[in-house]
């Protein structure tokens, strides 16, 4: 295969380097779940109210930014998801 033209390399230079934000943030993310999980009082399991504040701002931020709002419920699924598994819940 041929090598790739010099723009493309420099799109895919520049998706890794996000790729790698996102990753990063991802993890932060788990330190703040964690130090969540840490303030709640023993025995509180998921709480659906805030599940759905979650996913209500993803949402709005989505819009403000013109991402497909299925991106930003796909993501807030993941998020709530490894933060259930974190704390131990379904």
């Amino acid at each position: 295969m041929s090598q790739a033209p010099s723009r493309l390399r420099g799109a895919r230079w520049l998706i890794d380097r996000i790729d790698a934000g996102i990753i990063a943030l991802a993890q932060l993310r788990r330190l703040a779940v964690a130090h969540a999980a840490r303030a709640k009082p023993a025995g509180f399991g998921r709480d659906a109210e805030r599940e759905a504040e979650v996913r209500a701002h993803a949402r709005h931020v989505a819009g403000d930014l013109g991402l497909p709002p299925a991106i930003a419920d796909r993501l807030s699924t993941l998020l709530i998801t490894d933060a259930c598994a974190l704390q131990g819940l379904d």
